[in-house]
C-alpha cells in the first residue's frame, strides 16, 4: 500500500508564547507565497530549562510530508535565535 505524499513549497513559521514554557516555534505547511495552509504544525521547536532546543515532530495522518531543505534551515536559524525555555526568560528579565 502506497503512502500519501504531501509536498509543500514553503513553510510558515509561527512563534507561540506559552505560559511557563517560553517561546516556541511552530512550522506549518505553506503555499508558494508563504501563506499557511493548515493550523496543524508539522513540527515545533521547544526550549527547555537547560537552554537546549528540542524538535517535536507530528504525525501527519500517516502521510509523508516534504518541504524544501532551505525552509527547514530557515526554521532552524529562527529557532536558534528566538526560541527559549521559560527559565531563560526568568534569568534574563530586567
Amino acid at each position: 500500500m502506497a503512502t500519501a505524499l504531501d509536498v509543500f513549497p514553503r513553510a510558515y513559521l509561527q512563534f507561540v508564547g506559552t505560559v511557563d514554557q517560553g517561546l516556541q516555534l511552530e512550522v506549518l505547511p505553506a503555499d508558494a507565497d508563504g501563506w499557511s495552509l493548515s493550523a496543524d504544525a508539522l513540527m515545533t521547536v521547544i526550549g527547555d530549562g537547560a537552554d537546549r532546543l528540542w524538535v517535536q515532530l507530528y504525525d501527519a495522518a500517516g502521510h509523508l510530508v516534504r518541504i524544501p531543505l532551505a525552509e527547514l534551515e530557515r526554521a532552524i536559524d529562527s529557532a536558534k535565535a528566538d526560541v527559549h525555555g521559560e527559565a531563560w526568560y526568568d534569568r534574563n528579565s530586567s
